[in-house]
This record gives structure tokens, C-alpha cells and sequence, in this order.
């Protein structure tokens, strides 16, 4: 077991806890392996659109500038959703969906170790787990990250990784996350997560997130105002 916080000016900003597996593999003794299948799917990959394309299909006067510095950054990360929202008022809609989520290229160095390889891949990972997760609180209740209305914000995320990852290839594979919202209450919405790998199908890891979702007051009061959502 590990634990590290992080501080900046004497104030604990986050803490981090790990759990390594070290113990030797005995082949006289049968290992226990069983794991979900990965679920029917809504959209294939090379069919979805990716969020940047889907937010760049609307004009400058339709979203906020805060989407267009994001639209115009780098970013490494490519996510195409199984459906798309309204960036500042989305519909209702169930608290559930698959996200393809992908490395693109330059990649990470990849090690001559196999061991650093795997490691590698899973903090890669864990970076993509990240995504959509804690926004599927927010779809039955019509918000939506990017309009400013909801104070959004990860309080804590957890990730358990299922399968070894020194032969997973990021220059070809796409992932599957898989997110359900079971509950949200008292300001904050919880989720949790499938990863699966889709050139295998194999499920990788098992996330889960609380975060912040709660309406900003003045942006509430807008809303429900005549002319309002």
C-alpha cells in the first residue's frame, strides 16, 4: 500500500492511495478468472462523432467562450460519445452512456521493460477513465459542464485494474467506458464506470466517481426565470 498527499501553501489539496499485487504466481494452483462481458453497443467507433467535431458544428454565438478556448487547445485525448448533448441546454435524458475514448499520436515512449510498459499503459489509462465520468450524474436533471450553470467537480475517483496491460497497443486500440449515475443527492452525483478493451472485448477496469453537481444560484434563478429554460 501506498499513500501520498499533495499540499501547496501548508493546505492539503488531494490524497492518492494505491494497492500493488506482488505475490508470485504458483502454476500448481488454478487462478479464479471470470469478468463481464462487453455490452451491446450503441455505436461503433469509426461511426460516433467526436465532441470537438459535434461542438464545432455550432456557431460562436451559441456556446460559450469557455468551449471555444477548449475547442481551439491541444489536446491528446480523442472521446466520441454513443450520444451528444447540448452544450449549455442539454434535454433530459437517462443517466447512462458509452463513451470511445483514445490515445492519439505522437505516443508515450514505451520502455524495454515489460514492466514499466504495463505501468505506462495503466497510468494512461487511468488518465482516459477520467472522461465522462462524473457528467452522467448530470443528464436527468438537464445540465450540462460547459454552460456554467452547475458548479461541477471530481471529489474523489477510484480505478481497479482487472488485466495485466504490457501487450495493449494505444497506437490501435479504442476503449469502451461504460457509465451509469445510480444516485445523486445532497449536491453530489455518484458514478461508476466499465473500461473495455475493444479489440478484445475484455474488461479492463472498474471506475467510480462522486463529484460536486450543483446548481450556481444566480444561474438557477436565470433559468427559471420567464424567457429561462
Amino acid at each position: 500500500m501506498r499513500y501520498v498527499r499533495a499540499e501547496q501553501n501548508s493546505k492539503t489539496l488531494c490524497t492518492f492511495m494505491a494497492a500493488f499485487d506482488s505475490s508470485p504466481e504458483n502454476p500448481d494452483v488454478p487462478v479464479m478468472n471470470h469478468a463481464s462481458e462487453m455490452p451491446e453497443l450503441d455505436i461503433l467507433p469509426e461511426d460516433a462523432i467526436s465532441t470537438k467535431e459535434y461542438l464545432s458544428s455550432f456557431e460562436d454565438d451559441d456556446v460559450t467562450n469557455f468551449i471555444r478556448q477548449l475547442q481551439n487547445r491541444l489536446n491528446p485525448i480523442e472521446v466520441r460519445p454513443s450520444r451528444h448533448f447540448h452544450p449549455i441546454n442539454p434535454e433530459p435524458a437517462p443517466p447512462d452512456k458509452q463513451l470511445w475514448v483514445r490515445v492519439l499520436p505522437p505516443f508515450p515512449a514505451q520502455s524495454s521493460s515489460p514492466t514499466n510498459t504495463a505501468l505506462n499503459n495503466q497510468r494512461l489509462l487511468l488518465y482516459l477513465s477520467d472522461y465522462g465520468l462524473v457528467s452522467t450524474a448530470l443528464q436527468p436533471h438537464g445540465a450540462s459542464v460547459w454552460g456554467g450553470a452547475v458548479q461541477v467537480a471530481s471529489l474523489d475517483h477510484t480505478i481497479h485494474f482487472h488485466r495485466t496491460f504490457d501487450d495493449m497497443d494505444f497506437a490501435n486500440d479504442w476503449f469502451l467506458h461504460c457509465t451509469e449515475s445510480p444516485s445523486s443527492s445532497g449536491g453530489r452525483g455518484f458514478c461508476r464506470g466499465s473500461l473495455y478493451r475493444y479489440s478484445t472485448g475484455e474488461l479492463l477496469a472498474s471506475t467510480a466517481q462522486e463529484g460536486i453537481t450543483r446548481w450556481r444560484e444566480t444561474q438557477w434563478n436565470a433559468l427559471k426565470s420567464p424567457g429561462g429554460k
